[in-house]
């Protein structure tokens, strides 16, 4: 019987979370916040869940006055690429930024929330591990460069409890300079510490 009833008062301690006094330092003004997240590229036609398509980032966000905030992030993409009856191209791309979410919904407790928003990219994409030469006595024009360019963002964000979130995002980008086409749509889910007045500046 103790044992049940220990079992319970676990369960309703994460249910709840923080204390209700720690309430207040949610979402408020000067917050910074920690973010690491995983997903997959969103390619037209293919499989998502492949073992050489992945996506993985870090983010540092910065809260203002109305529950949106500013975000930095440095993120590493890779994709294979159908070529022929069994050759995947291999496709890296390092990518950085910066971005504006504001919410556009959630419950009346902030804590889910809908947020959308902008951001932009900038970064370095690699074809074929550097090499020119592909199978079938194929080349490659150009296996390096340079990528930039907008990206629309919808994100679900959570709050398992005070000081910690969990975050759904769909990404709509366009790379100029990519040499395997622009439209770069992908899926990631992420964990975000928001650890309050702790780094309050």
């Amino acid at each position: 019987m103790r044992r049940r009833l220990l079992g319970l008062a676990v369960c309703a301690a994460l249910a709840v979370g923080l204390p209700p006094r720690a309430w207040g330092q949610r979402l408020i003004a000067h917050q910074l916040s920690w973010e690491v997240y995983g997903g997959v590229p969103l390619p037209a036609g293919r499989a998502l869940l492949m073992r050489d398509q992945r996506t993985v980032g870090a983010q540092v966000g910065f809260y203002l006055r109305h529950y949106d905030y500013l975000f930095g992030f440095a993120e590493y993409e890779r994709e294979g690429l159908p070529f022929g009856a069994a050759y995947r191209v291999p496709s890296r791309a390092y990518l950085g930024g910066v971005g504006y979410l504001y919410p556009l919904a959630s419950d009346a407790g902030k804590n889910v929330l809908l947020y959308a928003g902008l951001s932009g990219h900038l970064g370095y994409e690699q074809l074929n591990d550097g090499r020119f030469d592909l199978p079938y006595r194929s080349r490659l024009r150009q296996v390096a460069g340079f990528v930039y360019g907008p990206s629309l963002q919808l994100s679900v964000e959570c709050f398992l409890c005070d000081w910690l979130l969990l975050t759904l995002r769909g990404q709509a980008r366009y790379l100029f300079g990519a040499t395997t086409g622009g439209f770069r749509p992908a899926a990631t889910l992420g964990l975000r510490l928001n650890p309050g007045s702790l780094f309050m500046l």
